[in-house]
């Protein structure tokens, strides 16, 4: 299928003139009127930026201006976030069961991104300099690493709730931390340091 810029043009009663100044004034997009034509006629195809801002000019998604895509709008961020979450939308209603798997796997990745700070904290400040271990690099399983953030989300959560029980549950975790570094000394092959 042809692109649509010309279609578009002519519905705002735009000359190939027009669009040239409208696009240098409101863009600062240096776009000839013969240059227009030949993006219209398709015998010249735009760079992906001069797609983007000729998208955004149109008020339409860059795929439908190309005529690559029937979905007129776009979205109304350009993160790669809002995509996806929309994208899995859309394949919850198609097919579920693929989304289920897609979706499972996206929020370990989203997790693995979320830990990935954590561990460079806990990797910087490793008590024994001689043994330092970066553990953004040592765990190499994505699913435990989305298992170290969930049970970190976890205690972030026990902390901020003002319960008794919370609290107690606190001051166990904080005792057993405090006596964690004499658990340390065991062999390696008992979970200690080499």
């Amino acid at each position: 299928m042809m692109n649509r810029i010309k279609e578009l043009r002519q519905q705002k009663k735009l000359s190939l003139a027009k669009l040239s100044d409208q696009l240098k004034k409101n863009y600062n997009l240096k776009i000839s009127a013969p240059s227009l034509m030949r993006y219209e006629n398709g015998t010249t195809e735009p760079k992906l930026a001069t797609w983007q801002k000729l998208s955004d000019f149109f008020g339409v998604s860059v795929g439908y201006l190309q005529g690559i895509s029937d979905i007129r709008e776009p979205f109304e961020s350009h993160t790669m976030e809002e995509w996806w979450d929309k994208t899995l939308g859309y394949m919850a209603d198609v097919n579920p069961q693929v989304f289920d798997e897609e979706r499972k796997k996206h929020e370990q990745i989203k997790a693995t991104k979320q830990v990935a700070p954590i561990l460079d904290v806990i990797s910087k400040n490793e008590s024994l300099p001689d043994n330092y271990i970066d553990y953004n690099v040592e765990i190499k399983d994505d699913t435990t690493k989305a298992n170290i953030y969930k049970a970190t989300s976890m205690l972030a959560e026990l902390g901020r709730n003002s319960s008794p029980e919370a609290k107690a549950d606190l001051q166990r975790i904080t005792e057993l931390l405090e006596h964690l570094e004499e658990r340390t000394q065991l062999p390696p092959e008992l979970g200690g340091y080499e």
